[in-house]
């Protein structure tokens, strides 16, 4: 079984620092896509609300844009559970709770 989540999330991110190093937390809300497919051709997608909270450092590396490495914890509301083997109208729904490792390259634009 795989389970795969798309964000679009907004919300407040404080940074630390100067020079070359930041140290960032945030705390973002917003509308997920989850999709669980399994090797037998099942496939369950629904759209939700959910949240993440995250931290993670951001570095200058020299030629404009800044490498950001960050961990968020993220918690996406109702979506349907796994279907009961003895009765397949019988389905649960779950929060599905799941830590992801981000990394990236910040740009940033104007002055």
């Amino acid at each position: 079984t795989r389970d795969q989540s798309y964000r679009l999330t907004f919300g407040p991110q404080i940074a630390f620092g100067k020079d070359r190093i930041k140290i960032n937390f945030g705390g973002m809300g917003g509308f997920y896509i989850y999709r669980t497919s399994n090797d037998f051709g099942s496939r369950d997608t629904t759209a939700e609300l959910g949240w993440n909270l995250g931290g993670g450092i951001q570095y200058d590396i020299g030629l404009g844009p800044w490498l950001d490495i960050a961990v968020e914890y993220h918690t996406i509301n109702n979506i349907p559970g796994p279907v009961d083997p003895n009765d397949e109208e019988k389905r649960v729904d779950i929060d599905a709770n799941d830590i992801s490792l981000k990394i990236g390259v910040v740009f940033f634009l104007g002055d």
